[in-house]
Parts: structure tokens; sequence; C-alpha cells
């Protein structure tokens, strides 16, 4: 993480750096006293690192050792990291050219750090960086990465803007510092835990209804995507959804709570999908309607109830495209996703899906199928949803089967089932 886990808390340089969804930034904050003031809790020199404004790690002048904030920042940097010291040294030759007066305490403040711009793929890039000192509360000097220049911003400073910028190696060392870390930090990021969920439902106010909840808890960021699904449609404010938002736990972590109002009645598939963008991490809940609506438990019995999947490709009627189709059976709440190179199809990008079906035997069957063309190069994956499994491969794309009407005929052959519905746009080939 932070080569220079530098400082303590710095409100004047520290203001702006709340990341939203998609900005995230690491810094490096750390401030110095010319001479102990006697203040309790008041060092000579403190620093400390951030992660999106969160305190990951700690540092003083007398206990001389960092120290993590994040049981997951111990856990990822190995114990020679947290007895390193913090190279603290350097700063006396800036104090001991601003300082006037020894008789009076004065303060030292610096920020150095990145901003990262989260893109589309999950992947992290360089938005921005931040390398900046104040003295006694007055700005300084700072550093520019685009043009690799320090700017004095007061008289004081002209001496050692001068100095710094004569020295080509180390403006190139704190370049390539700011420009990269951010992405360092995304690796590091990535192995912070992800969020737990929990679908649970409530009576509401109206007796026929049940409110249903989705709670995703313990994630670091608060910035998060929740969505509640029913029968494979996103719900939004127009269907009654509300969201509490990001919020703070008590142990630095957040939880968000998003909730809808439904019939009891409503035998719908509903599935709680939350997507970590920081870590890249999606966690699928579903809400079983037959289990307890007061309780978010898993019952033991479940775990031990079959459930099957077919996923295959077959020629479109007209032979110019494919038919990708997944089909999946089981006790229970159950769904099916598709996803083209990990992104997943959605009915607006051409997804097509059944209603959740009930078998003679009483197992749940639904089917998702989309036509690409035979040319299309991208990769094509499902995952199958059950209550207490996700099950998740790929197609393949260039063995295609016989027909549907084949693949119902040998799904009832090995279950003994009736298929609950034919697709009247296809027939035998």
């Amino acid at each position: 993480m932070c080569q220079m886990f530098f400082v303590t808390v710095l409100v004047l340089l520290g203001a702006g750096l709340a990341a939203n969804s998609e900005i995230h930034s690491l810094t490096c904050i750390y401030t110095a006293h010319s001479k102990p003031d006697g203040t309790p809790g008041i060092h000579k020199f403190t620093a400390m690192g951030l992660l999106d404004g969160r305190r990951i790690d700690y540092y003083d002048s007398e206990s001389e050792r960092k120290v993590p904030k994040q049981e997951w920042m111990r856990e990822c940097l190995s114990a020679e990291y947290w007895g390193k010291g913090t190279q603290e040294q350097w700063l006396e030759s800036l104090m001991n050219r601003m300082r006037q007066n020894d008789s009076v305490v004065h303060v030292l403040q610096g920020m150095r750090g990145c901003e990262g711009k989260m893109q589309p793929d999950g992947t992290l890039k360089f938005h921005r960086a931040m390398h900046t000192y104040a003295y006694d509360g007055h700005n300084l000097l700072s550093f520019d990465s685009k043009t690799k220049s320090w700017i004095a911003a007061i008289r004081e400073a002209q001496l050692t803007m001068r100095e710094w910028d004569s020295d080509q190696a180390m403006k190139e060392r704190i370049k390539g510092y700011l420009e990269n870390v951010c992405i360092k930090w995304k690796k590091q990021l990535q192995k912070a835990p992800p969020p737990v969920v929990y679908v649970f439902a409530k009576k509401a106010k109206v007796e026929t209804n049940l409110i249903l909840t989705c709670l995703a808890t313990g994630f670091y960021t608060k910035d998060i995507i929740v969505r509640i699904k029913r029968n494979g449609r996103v719900l939004a404010k127009d269907d009654g959804l509300m969201s509490s938002g990001g919020l703070p736990n008590g142990d630095d972590t957040f939880q968000r709570r998003d909730h809808v109002e439904i019939l009891k009645s409503d035998l719908s598939t509903f599935i709680c999908n939350v997507t970590h963008e920081a870590t890249n991490i999606s966690v699928k809940k579903l809400w079983d309607c037959q289990s307890s609506s007061d309780s978010a438990s898993d019952s033991a019995s479940d775990s031990a109830v079959s459930s099957e999947h077919k996923a295959y490709a077959q020629n479109s009627k007209d032979g110019e495209k494919i038919l990708l189709t997944c089909i999946a059976r089981g006790q229970g709440a159950i769904d099916v996703e598709i996803k083209r190179n990990g992104e997943t199809v959605t009915e607006e990008k051409g997804l097509m899906r059944s209603d959740t079906e009930t078998n003679k035997d009483g197992t749940l069957e639904i089917r998702a199928h989309v036509e690409i063309s035979k040319d299309d190069k991208s990769k094509y994956s499902y995952e199958v949803i059950y209550k207490n499994q996700n099950i998740k491969d790929n197609f393949d794309c260039a063995l295609p089967w016989r027909g549907p009407s084949e693949v119902q005929r040998r799904w009832t052959e090995i279950h003994n089932l009736e298929y609950y519905t034919t697709d009247p746009d296809y027939t035998d080939t």
C-alpha cells in the first residue's frame, strides 16, 4: 500500500476526498510538530493511511510501529511490512528551513496519494495524483505530476522548490509512485472480505402483504450496487423499491438495506443481487417464499434437495443464428442468468425467459435463452442460482444440439416429468 504511511488527522488537506460510485482514493497523510507540546495524544510525528477516507493503518513517533486498523490489512501484508519504519527523518530538513521561532510549536502537514476511476470491466484506471504540503495552516508546496514540477505557494518555499525541481530522479520516482499506486491498491482491496447478504421478509401493515428486504453488510467502501429482481426483472422506485443507501457500521464497514412490499400470494422468483465494484465481487441470494417469513436462516434439509440443470446450443429456425439455452429445476426458489463476456444479458439485450413453473413432483423449473450470430466470438456463460448454491459454467457454442424437442424428450425421459411448455417457434430438425 502506501510506501510512506505518513500522517494523522489533516482536515485542511484531506477535504474533498470522499469516494463516489466511480472514484476511489488512497492517501497517506502526515503531521510533524517542531517539538512536543505536552498535550496528551499529540506526538511529534503521526502518520496514517486512508482508503476512500477510511483509516487503514497508523503510526506515531512514540510507538515507532505501523499498526493496521483493518484486520484484512494485517492479513494481506507481511509481518516485516508492519515492523518497518516510516522514514520520517527526511521531513526534518523541510521543517528546519521553515522554522522561524524555536520557542513556538510549528506544524508541518502533508498529503500524497492518488485517485482511481473504476472502469466498466472492473479495472481501476489512474485519475489524478495529490502531493501537497502545508506549514502552520498555510499552503507551502505541491507537486504537479503532469509536468513533473514543484510549485511554491509562498516565498519561503522557493529555495526548497528549486532544489527539489533540480532532482530529476526524485521527480520520476514520485510521479511513478503516484500514478501506479492506485492499481496496486486495487489488488490489495480485492483481498478484503466480500459483503454478507441476507434476504428475508417481514409482515407489512397491510395484512395481505410482506416487506421483502435485501441486506448487505460488512463491506469496505460504501459504494455498492443492490438489485432486487422479480422473475429476472430488476425492480425500481416505480415498483415501490426503497433503499437506505450506504450506512456505516461500528467497525468501519458499511451496510445497505433495500426493501419492497409484495403480496403474500406472489409466488414469483425474487433474487437479491449485490455487486461490490471496488472488489469486483458479486453475491446473489434467493428468497424462498415457502420458508418462514420472519427467518433469514436456511433450512438444513434444503441442502439435501436434488437440483439439476441443462445448458446447450442449437441452430435457430432459419439456421442463421445459434440459440443458447439453460434449463434448471430444483426445490424452492431458483433463477438462471446468461452472461456475455461476464456481463449479465438482460431482457433489453435479447434475453428471453419463461416464468417459473411447477412440475408434477413439486419441483420448480425455469428456462432462459438468448439468440446470437454464428460469428459472435464473445464468451457466453450461465449461472444457475439455487437457494443454497450457485452453479457457473460456459456455453459450448461450437457444438449445437439436435433441437429443442429432442432436448425436451431427453429431459422428460430422465426425470419422468411432463415438460411444462414447448416453444412454438421451433420444430424438430
